[in-house]
């Protein structure tokens, strides 16, 4: 599994010549999705270009061959392939990068919002999210974004917002932003977790 395409390899040639489309070759396509396309690299190696749709191909996906399709080559009274291949992990997946964008410091009254719409390495698929705060209760920690209402965070105390990214070929990756709820109604500048807070010129006053 190549992001958006699966590579299948026989240990023999295979004929091809009745066999060119993804309905002729599996039982079933609906994982594929539309427009997904099966073409022969070679007599041995299948390319398979998924399509669009829900519920597509990931790793651990079950693909069945169709009956008395796929048969070796240059063999007159060759056995069809019937059996199903599992959907495994590329030997070098795409890698995730969690970004978090939003304010170190919050006001004293109000909401804010953190996203992680910046975070890399989907693949061509939808990264799954997860916010976590200790001892804040996020609704709909699941969102590419948050909100959070100032009063729910003490004055002066350091919190720690932390996203988990996750993409589809089960990649994950993690960020962290300390922030500090202030006791006045200050501007509000928003970071990104993947800059060094530390030296980010913000204003010369």
């Amino acid at each position: 599994l190549l992001g958006a395409v699966v590579e299948v390899k026989f240990d023999r040639p295979i004929e091809t010549a009745a066999i060119l489309t993804c309905d002729k070759i599996f039982t079933s396509t609906t994982q594929l999705g539309n427009e997904a396309a099966c073409n022969w690299y070679s007599d041995s190696t299948l390319i398979i270009t998924v399509g669009k749709g829900n519920d597509l191909v990931i790793l651990g996906s079950y693909l069945t061959f169709a009956n008395n399709a796929v048969k070796a080559k240059g063999q007159s009274y060759a056995i069809a392939i019937e059996s199903t291949i599992v959907v495994g992990r590329p030997d070098q997946p795409v890698s995730v990068e969690s970004v978090i964008e939003g304010p170190s410091e919050i006001p004293n009254c109000g909401f804010v919002q953190y996203t992680g719409t910046k975070s890399r390495g989907s693949g061509g698929r939808q990264l799954t999210y997860e916010w976590t705060i200790p001892n804040i209760t996020i609704v709909d920690n699941t969102k590419d974004s948050i909100m959070l209402n100032s009063s729910d965070l003490q004055i002066g105390t350091e919190y720690t917002v932390t996203l988990n990214v996750k993409n589809f070929l089960a990649v994950i990756d993690n960020s962290s932003l300390i922030i500090t709820r202030d006791a006045n109604a200050i501007p509000i500048v928003y970071l990104s977790s993947d800059v060094d807070a530390q030296n980010v010129q913000v204003t010369d006053t």
